[in-house]
């Protein structure tokens, strides 16, 4: 008897342990809308989203609704398997079972909702709005199936997973990292009508800015305002679209007042002009900024800021495997925009004078964004739009897409996802390192950064970070107007030409009430800047010529509530990926990439 009782708990056992690696093989899928994506490489976030992913859905969820129907009488001897060597966390099975078919139920509607979608007729935006008022019961069922799902996971305990059923232990971590995500599906999908309402003009003409950034020439929220566009979407429909080189709005968008005083002593601006207003490190502080002065200098009343840079250009390109622009050439996929665009920009007729250049840039850029728009937003085909949706997804989670909006539900949802480039303190131990190019050119490709953080027993802090500058110029070749190299020389008070050079305003956000006893290396004084997000603030100039490694030092003093704490280290948006060495009194060093999501460190 013992034996036949040991065979039917291993017989309910593996079907649940299959179960569980089915689902983690899917959270695997949808965790690849997460990866991050490096300036060196192509964008990994797609690599397995689409038909496969739905595929491994559906199959997982086939498998757990068979377990729950034929499997039910065998479910309640999961309990007595925990205490099964090598079957840790058996009795939690269920409940990983429940959640899964909470989320199987929500893909059903979704998947019902896209049919509908692709079968309602008009532009996507007034497919949208007709679909989420005629379907808003079942967005409301879709909320509910989130909700529940989130439920029953806050009740999971990963770590009690062991042995054999470890790897379920991975399946809640990674679920659990993406609540965030879920929870702003959630309560999308709960108040959409009036959210969708709001956002696509049901109510009213909404306009709102996009801000081309390239974050090969650094900016504190991601990189240097290239493109600005200003598109109105009025019922669903885009009735405008003006995408141009943001120097041609130079004329209408000069600020009244000076420039912030590092602007003006290390690039020498006596006038400060839109593409330049990307200052503050929070990106809710920069849009703000932004809106305003563009309501009062264009008369129009915008009602969100939308910042994207070349990864999240990349991503999408990537989801629809590229469109077709005349002006480039014709089809192009994200391997070849850059290309293209630069091809075309370094013919020698497009660089006789700055207006030529900005002339042939901004046809460019306008017939790209516009190719994108027409296929991402106004007729997307319907086998598209998970990918679609994912590259969106990944370029929000990863920070190659920056959210604002005026609207304060709106405002509200995308925070909670984390979605709005906002600099925040939290009850802990917190570093940011941001770089802006104060020099002109697009020299990060070329960039390496790394660091290394000592904390001791007693909160002193010594953090160094070493920049090495990788161009390689060619004697006496001609000048790359691209990558530039021109600088302000604060110290003489003249411009000056040297290929491929860089000079970074770096500054440093550490805890409130932090003491800096000294720093060593910048170029120039490091100062107190205005705290963001209630962090302290410092920062200075660091001339870096190619070939060149140069170290910065920096050493202060932790308050005493967060000596022992762990450290939260927050990525720039569009900044360069580092190496991060963390040392703390006690335990081995961790070692951490940081990229474009935030980082906290653990002791020990």
């Amino acid at each position: 008897m013992a034996a036949i009782a040991m065979v039917a708990i291993l017989g309910a056992a593996m079907p649940a342990m299959q179960i569980a690696r089915d689902i983690r093989t899917v959270l695997v899928l949808a965790g690849d809308a997460r990866v991050a994506t490096r300036q060196d490489r192509p964008p990994a976030c797609l690599r397995s989203t689409g038909s496969d992913a739905i595929g491994g859905v559906g199959e997982a969820c086939q498998a757990v609704g068979r377990l729950r129907t034929t499997g039910q009488p065998l479910l309640f001897l999961l309990g007595p398997l925990g205490l099964v060597p090598g079957f840790g966390g058996a009795d939690q099975i269920p409940a990983l079972l429940d959640v899964t078919l909470a989320f199987c139920r929500a893909a059903s509607i979704g998947q019902s909702l896209v049919r509908d979608l692709d079968a309602t007729p008009g532009s996507s935006g007034e497919r949208v709005l007709a679909l989420t008022s005629r379907r808003w019961s079942d967005l409301r069922s879709l909320a509910d199936e989130l909700d529940g799902a989130l439920e029953i996971e806050s009740r999971l305990d990963e770590r009690r997973f062991a042995g054999t059923l470890a790897p379920a232990g991975s399946v809640v971590r990674r679920l659990r990292a993406l609540r965030p995500s879920i929870e702003t599906a959630r309560d999308a999908a709960r108040d959409a009508e009036a959210i969708v309402g709001e956002a696509l003009g049901a109510n009213g003409p909404r306009t709102y800015l996009i801000l081309g950034q390239n974050n090969e020439e650094l900016r504190a929220t991601g990189g240097f305002i290239g493109t600005i566009g200003v598109m109105t979407v009025d019922r669903g429909r885009i009735v405008r679209s003006d995408f141009r080189s943001s120097y041609d709005w130079d004329g209408a968008t000069e600020y009244a007042q000076l420039p912030p005083a590092p602007l003006m002593q290390y690039m020498g601006f006596a006038r400060w002009y839109l593409r330049d207003a990307n200052w503050w490190i929070d990106y809710q502080e920069s849009a703000r900024e932004i809106r305003r002065f563009w309501s009062e200098s264009q008369g129009d009343t915008i009602h969100g800021v939308i910042a994207v840079d070349r990864g999240a250009l990349d991503l999408v390109l990537a989801a629809l495997g590229g469109v077709d622009v005349p002006e480039l050439g014709g089809f192009v996929t994200a391997a070849q925009a850059t290309e293209s665009l630069d091809r075309q920009r370094r013919q020698i007729a497009v660089q006789r004078n700055h207006a030529a250049y900005h002339e042939t840039k901004t046809a460019l850029l306008n017939a790209l964004s516009k190719a994108i728009m027409a296929r991402a937003l106004l007729t997307p085909p319907v086998d598209a739009l998970p990918a679609i949706a994912a590259s969106l997804i990944c370029g929000l989670e990863t920070k190659h897409i920056l959210l604002n909006f005026a609207h304060p539900e709106m405002a509200a949802l995308i925070s909670g996802a984390g979605w709005d480039g906002r600099v925040a303190a939290w009850p802990g131990d917190v570093l940011a390192i941001v770089d802006t190019s104060v020099s002109y050119g697009k020299t990060a490709p070329y960039l390496r950064k790394s660091g290394v953080y000592r904390r001791a027993q007693d909160g002193n802090v010594t953090l160094t970070v070493r920049y090495e500058n990788g161009f390689t110029p060619v004697p006496g070749g001609q000048w790359d107007p691209l990558i530039d190299g021109t600088f302000f020389d604060w110290r003489a008070g003249v411009f000056r030409r040297v290929q491929g050079a860089w000079v970074g305003f770096v500054r440093i956000l550490l805890p409130p009430d932090t003491t800096v006893d000294a720093w060593s290396g910048w170029d120039d004084r490091v100062t107190r800047l205005p705290d963001e997000g209630g962090l302290l603030t410092v920062g200075g100039p660091i001339l870096v010529y190619p070939g060149e490694a140069r170290l910065v030092t920096l050493s202060y003093r932790l308050p005493p509530e967060v000596r022992a704490s762990p450290l939260k280290v927050l990525a720039q948006a569009g900044g360069i990926a580092y190496s991060l060495h963390v040392l703390y009194p006690s335990g081995p060093a961790a070692h951490h990439t940081i990229e474009d999501r935030d980082v906290v460190v653990t002791a020990g």
